[in-house]
């Protein structure tokens, strides 16, 4: 329980806007940020990089890692979009977005993530 209220905290946060987070040091078991859909990030953060290898995979690495396993929340910011894959480690997220037709086609897309300690 105490997981999911953090998550729909943080998730609000950053949905709203409220990036004041975004270039702390994951050493403090929380990150967050906005990345455009061409895998550029918003702001000038020093916790995390993105990669952007193909359509709809973005992959988030920590300048520190976020042990015991950083938890990674997505949310995408366009019409008919969801997290299709997902891959969490202490030191990267690797996120695919994909359209919610019927073809789920990877698709590019703004998105908000917030990366948390998923320890006990």
């Amino acid at each position: 329980m105490k997981i999911n209220t953090l998550r729909l905290s943080a998730l609000a946060l950053v949905a709203a806007g409220c990036m004041g987070f975004a270039g702390q040091a994951a050493a403090e078991s929380i990150v967050g940020g906005a990345v455009n859909a061409n895998g550029t990030v918003q702001g000038s953060p020093t916790s995390y990089t993105v990669s952007h290898p193909s359509t709809g995979r973005y992959i988030l690495t920590f300048t520190s890692a976020i042990t015991p396993n950083a938890e990674c929340i997505f949310q995408g910011i366009g019409a008919a979009v969801r997290v299709a894959g997902l891959g969490e480690s202490s030191t990267t997220c690797d996120v695919t977005f994909a359209k919610t037709t019927k073809t789920g086609a990877a698709v590019d897309t703004l998105f908000n993530f917030i990366a948390v300690n998923a320890g006990p």
